[in-house]
């Protein structure tokens, strides 16, 4: 008896909730964390990561975040607030683990000669932190192009 009362009461509570709500919602407020799941190579784990975690963090803050966690077998996860930018980092994850070689450690090899236009002063870049100095930051905004120090950078 007390099991159909339950399974009266459940029904009734989902009646209630289903005239208030006929559909799932399409899009879920601000408010709500959304997560993004991806897939990366495993030997690609240590570019999204960075030494010391450094790019792992940067990528976290550029993209306002709340979190990014990369297993160990190259299942990532991206946490925060804002879809659009969450897509971003998405894309930035993709474009550092889609570059030949491995993460990390080992020898090089030359990097590819630059055949693209010129950077103009004055225009907005994304880039990929390469080096972090006392006197400033080597950063990469076009693939191929010689690095270049950037002291005071904004952003």
């Amino acid at each position: 008896k007390a099991l159909e009362q339950a399974k009266a009461g459940r029904l009734h509570i989902l009646g209630e909730m289903d005239k208030a709500l006929t559909e799932a919602r399409g899009e879920l407020p601000a408010t709500v964390p959304k997560v993004i799941k991806l897939k990366i190579a495993e030997d690609s784990i240590g570019k999204v990561i960075g030494p010391g975690g450094k790019q792992i963090r940067a990528l976290i803050e550029d993209f306002e975040l709340t979190n990014i966690n990369v297993e160990e077998n190259g299942a990532v996860q991206v946490s925060g607030f804002d879809m659009k930018k969450m897509e971003e980092a998405k894309e930035m994850i993709t474009l550092l683990t889609s570059q030949m070689g491995g993460g990390g450690r080992g020898s090089r090899g030359p990097k590819p000669e630059y055949v693209g236009p010129e950077p103009e002063v004055g225009k907005v870049y994304t880039g990929k932190i390469t080096g972090i100095h006392n006197f400033g930051v080597f950063l990469e905004i076009l693939p191929g192009a010689e690095d270049g120090s950037t002291p005071g950078c904004e952003g």
